[in-house]
């Protein structure tokens, strides 16, 4: 895919230029079909990031984030999506492909983190500082976590951020209870022969009041090929608030049908029966 995006860029950039005159930022290439960037977009206040289809003649792509505070409005046109962003947070969105014939493809899940700006330090002059004043009490809001949130328990998962960080990322409030966000899902290698191993990834955030303990989740993997359903795996984690990266090492059978398979990750909280969220990967097998 790198040779499609570079071969394509100068004309990305001349859409995205006609989109939006004024704008300067990023701008970011959409393949439809393709994985995002795993790693998240990072921006800073005021910054504007450009969407573009790399490759119109594969589908059409669209451009929606979820709704949460702040999110920036999408401005779209001829595979053109352009957002400006204001306020620091993380801010999720989706990617959604058709081909020309109208089947939609797997949606993608992307997020894109909004930086605060360094405070700039005033500069020191011989004159005494007049005394400051004392500060306004803070505003109502969640406990802060504690400084060492505690580790997450089961096989091959990891904390990507905090509770502190989340709460401040999603303006949580303690009477919002359990909120469950699954952000995206990932496959890797995204091409591999038969009898090698694909990690099967999902990132998600939890929140829950500050001082609850940890949450019991269900972690359900379905591989499935074409119509049928292949193999399902589940596994079961305890976390306490913040962002996740799970992993599931799967081996693919050295008797594997060659084509695209597509692994359906189900997050539940057994808890909470309301409570879930899923995202979906692809992986193809090929034989050398």
């Amino acid at each position: 895919m790198a040779w499609l995006l570079s071969l394509g860029m100068g004309v990305l950039l001349g859409l995205a230029a006609c989109a939006s005159p004024s704008s300067t930022g990023r701008v970011i290439a959409l393949v439809p079909g393709f994985p995002l960037p795993i790693e998240p977009i990072a921006v800073e206040p005021g910054e504007q990031v450009t969407w573009v289809n790399g490759d119109p003649v594969r589908g059409d792509v669209q451009l929606e984030f979820d709704q949460v505070p702040n999110a920036p409005r999408v401005s779209s046109k001829d595979g053109v999506h352009a957002a400006r962003f204001g306020a620091p947070g993380t801010y999720p969105y989706t990617v959604t492909a058709h081909t020309p014939g109208g089947v939609q493809l797997v949606p993608r899940r992307g997020e894109v983190v909004v930086r605060g700006r360094m405070a700039t330090a005033e500069p020191t002059t011989g004159k005494t500082q007049a005394p400051l004043a004392a500060p306004s009490p803070p505003a109502p809001g969640p406990t802060p976590s504690p400084a060492t949130d505690p580790s997450p328990i089961g096989t091959d998962i990891a904390r990507l951020k905090g509770g502190a960080d989340v709460y401040m990322a999603y303006h949580y409030r303690a009477e919002q209870g359990i909120v469950l966000r699954v952000d995206r899902g990932t496959a890797v290698p995204a091409m591999l022969s038969p009898g090698s191993q694909v990690i099967l990834g999902v990132t998600y955030t939890v929140l829950v009041p500050p001082g609850a303990p940890a949450l019991a989740l269900k972690e359900v993997r379905t591989i499935r090929f074409g119509d049928q359903d292949l193999r399902r795996v589940e596994k079961m984690v305890t976390v306490a608030s913040g962002t996740y990266s799970s992993e599931h090492r799967l081996t693919v059978p050295p008797d594997a049908a060659e084509g695209p398979y597509t692994v359906t990750t189900l997050i539940e909280v057994p808890s909470a029966t309301k409570v879930g969220g899923q995202v979906s990967s692809m992986f193809s097998v090929r034989r050398p």
